[in-house]
């Protein structure tokens, strides 16, 4: 996974698997998976329930 800016949108970043040349929102901050990306909290659905439960 890159980050890197691609033709179609040259003004913002795409994370980009260079395995299965799929493009990605982002990377997780906790669990660092190539996943869609909650509230623009840097952090995937499934590490996003696991904290909430915490409460």
């Amino acid at each position: 996974m890159i980050s890197t800016p691609m033709a179609n949108s040259p003004e913002e970043d795409s994370w980009i698997c260079f395995d299965c040349g799929s493009t990605h929102e982002g990377v997780c901050t906790f669990c660092d998976q190539a996943a869609a990306l909650v509230l623009n909290m840097d952090m995937c659905s499934d590490c996003y329930q696991i904290r909430l439960a915490k409460f």
